[in-house]
């Protein structure tokens, strides 16, 4: 500062200041995940996000997950690997260890007894969980008396001797009728009395607005398009298809102007992923279809965005925002259930059709010379390299001029990033001499 001269410094002191929390919030933006939109998916790059969450998982393990002691030692004990086995099992990875560890868990409950009756979603999903990965859910461990334990009857038409369907909550009707309608041939036809239990309670608890919930009187977004999932079945049913049509118009109601769905007070990766399956297994587009489009972004798009850099999916795009496992598993199953849809291998939870795996092919992978083109309102979304050879061209003459374009903005990003480190590091630097040598005052 020159004696007797204008003091320009406490002004630059606060340019400065107002410069770096404009490039702070610049730098922010580049670390957060990158919007992947439905009009750039393909077969290849559902599955690789798919892949990816199991990647994420064994990263965590520092091996293989599904062979890990921590994934055997928590088998029917842990919400998160149960829903690890089902995933991995649309995958068509191994999962004997899985059932093996089920089935001393099981051993050990049914040697005093049987699981708990309070809880029917807890043996649901291990009956999910043993079919994705192409077990016998009737022969899960033994009894105190050495008798095979059939998972599917307990968890379902056997439970009633314990609860009856009128006392249960809607998510456990819901995943209860999802688990019979996995595999006809573990139920059979004997109980089909059952089944219309669980639809007139599940119908009997729409709400008034045409949704569901838990508890109270207004109405969810991951219950009701858990419940759209559920009766995704039974469509053929005109009562049935009344209600899932009024959930439809009510979800696309609740989508936010963003693309998002809001839950306790957030836009998170949860309630998207939930509405993707549901829209998935009644045959509803959920990349393309109007009613599930605000202002450009597609609830497929929203639960894209929360996609991180290590595979797994964030809960809420905050301040400290990383993967999360609840948000990862949902998401993941929903981009299954996407990729199913679009191939027409029915419901994510169906294992009659397309059984051991995502693709119906010898080979898991799909073949990435398919391309989905945008045809809205559930048409044929596939077509062959022979029977699209003009939409080929295009996209390939497409890609390529992303794939330079892609190269020089993950070039120009690093350039972008050490710049912006770089201008971080020295106004820091000129604010503490500044305020050390010039007296600054701030406002």
């Amino acid at each position: 500062m020159l004696r007797g001269g204008l003091n320009i410094l406490p002004l630059l002191y606060m340019k400065m200041k107002r410069l770096l929390s404009i490039v702070l919030a610049l730098s922010l933006a580049i670390v957060l995940p990158q919007r992947i939109s439905a009009q750039e998916i393909s077969a290849a790059t559902l599955y690789e996000i798919v892949e990816g969450v199991y990647e994420y998982k064994c990263a965590q393990c520092g091996g293989d997950y599904m062979s890990s002691e921590e994934f055997c030692v928590n088998a029917g004990s842990s919400a998160n690997t149960d829903w690890y086995a089902f995933i991995a099992g649309r995958l068509g990875k191994s999962g004997d260890g899985y059932i093996d560890a089920l089935g001393t868990y099981m051993n050990k409950w049914y040697s005093s007894g049987r699981l708990g009756t309070s809880n029917p979603t807890e043996w649901e999903r291990m009956s999910l969980a043993v079919m994705s990965l192409g077990g016998d859910v009737t022969h899960v461990g033994v009894d105190a008396e050495g008798n095979s334990i059939n998972l599917i009857a307990d968890a379902t038409f056997e439970h009633d001797k314990f609860m009856a369907v009128e006392d249960m909550l809607i998510n456990g009707l819901d995943y209860a009728l999802i688990s019979m309608d996995a595999y006809d041939d573990y139920v059979g036809d004997d109980h089909s009395d059952y089944i219309d239990k669980l639809l007139d309670a599940i119908l009997g608890m729409e709400l008034v607005d045409g949704g569901f919930a838990l508890m109270g009187g207004a109405a969810d977004v991951d219950i009701t398009a858990m419940t759209v999932t559920a009766l995704s079945a039974h469509m053929d049913d005109e009562r049935v298809k009344a209600c899932v049509d009024r959930c439809i118009s009510w979800l696309s109601e609740a989508q936010r102007d963003t693309g998002y769905y809001m839950n306790c007070g957030y836009e998170n990766a949860e309630s998207c992923a939930q509405v993707v399956i549901a829209l998935s297994c009644v045959g509803v587009d959920a990349g393309f279809d109007e009613r599930f489009i605000k202002n450009g972004v597609s609830v497929l798009d929203a639960l894209l965005s929360f996609r991180m850099e290590d595979g797994g999916f964030a809960h809420a795009i905050t301040e400290s925002v990383k993967s999360n496992e609840l948000a990862t598993i949902q998401s993941a199953i929903a981009v299954m259930a996407y990729y199913r849809y679009l191939n027409g291998q029915g419901s994510i939870y169906n294992f009659e059709k397309y059984d051991g795996g995502l693709a119906d092919t010898d080979e898991t992978e799909p073949d990435s010379s398919e391309v989905f083109v945008t045809v809205p309102n559930g048409q044929e979304n596939v077509q062959s390299e022979a029977s699209a050879e003009t939409e080929l061209v295009y996209e390939e003459n497409t890609e390529q001029l992303q794939s330079v374009e892609g190269e020089e903005s993950a070039g120009n990003g690093n350039l972008v990033y050490y710049i912006v480190f770089a201008v971080v590091i020295l106004g820091i630097t000129a604010m503490v001499y500044m305020k050390k040598h010039g007296k600054v005052e701030e406002e």
